[in-house]
């Protein structure tokens, strides 16, 4: 943590971080869809992305048809944290 607050990931705590907010994303995502609340939707995505295998989550997608290149994320140039573009 730098005097800021700030944390840099090394190359590989980067890519866990991005592994993990795709996640969060899809299955907030599907969640709310299927017409749950979306605080709720968040919160157990929140759990979710953390259990979920990476084989269920493949086919998850798969079956709805969701490419890896559809999900883009990009750093924010100022904070560095992620987001969905």
């Amino acid at each position: 943590v730098d005097k800021n607050g700030y944390i840099t990931l090394s190359k590989t705590g980067r890519e866990i971080a991005e592994k993990i907010y795709e996640r969060h994303q899809v299955l907030s995502e599907i969640l709310i869809k299927l017409g749950i609340d979306p605080e709720i939707a968040i919160e157990d995505a929140c759990r979710m992305e953390h259990i979920i295998s990476d084989e269920s989550f493949e086919v998850i997608k798969n079956y709805l048809n969701i490419a890896d290149e559809d999900i883009v994320l990009s750093a924010d140039p100022k904070t560095g944290l992620l987001r969905v573009i």
